[in-house]
């Protein structure tokens, strides 16, 4: 229901361009509110609210956890916004809604043609603040680009509104863009040159946030091939063998087992950190890491298996043992 005007999160200059936008908009467009128990939460429930009573056309389908982590808006599956997108924020964001609806068009046949080459999948962050004055104009340079590149991911994040997350990545100015973790840019960007960063960059050294990212779309088999075609186990990858998610852990378990399918002997390079997550994963992600020792034919881990049987009550972790110590040859055997 629409609040009074005066405690609308937008003024009456905001509340006409969304209007006019509503008018121009082709076809319904859904946005996924997340709402947490995050206290911030609220702020963004009155966001959506006041946005759709400006814009019916536009519905915000909510989706509740009970989780602590940040509330955010999705548009697609390419976009985040932690952000509110109110005042000069709200032209990027409205943009990107248009480019979504067909009601806008970008001149992306350039950044199609630079970016066709490109599988690696790509996380960019974008940090703003509101009375930015370039932020608005980065935002919209950052946002078309999963539009050419269907593999890259953006967030924009307003660091005020989150400052925990500008803290945690150091981020010490707006506008900041962030690549992969790892690569950034602070006030303007030219665009050329963050396009010739994304063509150029090395896939093993891709995040756990990019490889997540992947797994959760179901592209085990592409990372698969990326880590076959350069011989390596990615750094970032192991650790994803006990990630809180399910979904998550079994994606890098298919990887590594397509991976041990097509040379063995590359799947073998994560028998080092596994070793370790025996003695630092959960108890419920241990049996994971047993099996996936057998099944890599891990011969060095035979003692430390067959002491972990002589100690073991549970049933089922026991019959894992015994499973991977008898793909390891050694059948029957136990302290």
């Amino acid at each position: 229901m629409l609040r009074g005007v005066v405690e609308m999160m937008f003024d009456q200059r905001d509340q006409e361009r969304i209007r006019i936008f509503n008018d121009e908009l082709r076809s319904e467009q859904v946005v996924q509110l997340r709402i947490t128990a995050d206290p911030r939460s609220t702020q963004f429930v009155a966001f959506a609210e006041d946005f759709t009573a400006l814009a019916p056309r536009v519905h915000f389908a909510r989706e509740v956890s009970t989780e602590v982590g940040p509330p955010a808006l999705f548009l697609d599956k390419a976009w985040c916004y932690q952000a509110l997108a109110a005042s000069a924020e709200l032209d990027p964001f409205l943009f990107l809604l248009q480019l979504l609806d067909g009601s806008a068009v970008h001149p992306l046949q350039d950044l199609r043609r630079q970016l066709g080459s490109v599988t690696i999948p790509g996380v960019l962050q974008v940090f703003i603040a509101p009375h930015c004055p370039f932020c608005p104009q980065v935002v919209k340079q950052v946002v078309v680009l999963p539009l050419a590149c269907p593999s890259l991911h953006v967030t924009v994040i307003d660091g005020t509104l989150f400052p925990e997350m500008s803290e945690e990545t150091k981020v010490r100015s707006a506008p900041t863009v962030i690549l992969d973790g790892e690569f950034r840019w602070a006030g303007q960007i030219r665009l050329e040159e963050l396009v010739d960063t994304l063509i150029s960059r090395d896939a093993s050294q891709l995040d756990q946030q990019a490889l997540v990212g992947m797994l959760k779309e179901g592209n085990a088999t592409q990372l698969a091939q990326m880590m076959l075609k350069r011989q390596q186990i990615f750094p970032a990858y192991v650790p994803l063998l006990a990630h809180e998610e399910w979904s998550v852990r079994l994606g890098a378990m298919v990887t590594l087992e397509e991976i041990a399918d097509q040379a063995l002997v590359v799947a073998q390079q994560a028998v080092g950190p596994m070793r370790e997550l025996l003695d630092s994963a959960p108890e419920s992600i241990r049996g994971d890491v047993i099996y996936l020792l057998g099944r890599l034919g891990d011969v060095g881990s035979t003692e430390r298996l067959l002491t972990l049987l002589a100690k073991e009550t549970d049933e089922e972790l026991r019959g894992i043992l015994e499973e991977a110590l008898e793909a390891l040859g050694c059948r029957g055997q136990q302290r």
